[in-house]
């Protein structure tokens, strides 16, 4: 049996939001978890080589972002799961990491996910985080949090515009805390209700076996359940690969444009 790792000095609250709206004041280190699907396409994207990788709160600020960038980006996206009339590309991550893309820009935007990043970039830093890169988000949320002596929230993108509760989100939460807590970085002590609950479920699902964990969660889920019914369940299996990925994306404001580049 391995020995835990002894805990680092600090010791920030950690906080799960199940909503983006439930931050009222985002004095924390967010990490945005929209796994179902953008925060896996733009942890695909930059893995990619997309560089950089840009991001709207909305489809018509997508748009207007793309025509105003030299060269052309890569204009990708959804609406209700599916390309808006127009864009390059949708927001699967497998047809994406099909594409070459190395340093090409790219334009994103999706009915949740980006439309958080948006909502939160005023925090004093906002990573990405899925399953994809769950180990490597988690130590660096919590390594940039000791850092700037605040708070750790994670912020699940929700569905429905951020509107409703999103089980495969909440599930991710947990298991960025699993990580954290299994080798001693952090103490139950600091999770709040909401983190415990997150923690708790992910918990309940890697009972039985934590490699399927993340799958199982996301085939249960209701979003999972409409991705597979839209043609997209290859999407959710590969969305669903823990820690498939070591680099975590870092949002940025560069010229008065967010902007995604890859922290390793």
């Amino acid at each position: 049996m391995s020995t835990p790792r002894s805990r680092v000095a600090c010791e920030p609250q950690l906080r799960v939001l199940f909503l983006p709206r439930d931050l009222a004041t985002p004095n924390a280190v967010c990490v945005v978890l929209d796994v179902l699907r953008a925060s896996s396409t733009l942890v695909t994207l930059l893995a990619g080589g997309a560089a950089p990788v840009y991001v709207a709160a909305t489809v018509e600020a997508a748009r207007a972002l793309a025509a105003s960038l030299t060269p052309r980006p890569l204009l990708c996206g959804e609406v209700g799961g599916l390309p808006p009339p127009g864009f390059d590309a949708g927001n699967s991550p497998r047809e994406l990491a099909a594409l070459s893309l190395d340093a090409r820009p790219v334009v994103l935007a999706t009915s949740n996910g980006t439309r958080a990043l948006v909502a939160l970039s005023a925090a004093p830093r906002v990573l990405v985080g899925c399953f994809l890169n769950a180990t490597a988000t988690a130590r660096r949320a919590w390594a940039e949090a000791c850092t700037l002596g605040v708070d750790l929230a994670l912020v699940c993108a929700g569905d429905d515009g951020g509107t409703r509760f999103a089980l495969e989100d909440a599930l991710a939460a947990g298991c960025l805390l699993d990580r954290l807590l299994a080798d001693g970085t952090a103490a139950v002590s600091r999770l709040d209700d909401a983190a415990l609950a997150a923690w708790r479920l992910w918990r309940s699902y890697a009972a039985d076996d934590a490699t399927t964990a993340a799958a199982r969660g996301m085939a249960d889920s209701a979003h999972g359940r409409e991705l597979a019914a839209l043609g997209f369940g290859a999407d959710v299996d590969s969305c669903a690969r823990l820690d498939a990925l070591a680099l975590v994306p870092v949002l940025t404001s560069e010229a008065g444009r967010l902007v995604l580049r890859s922290a390793r």
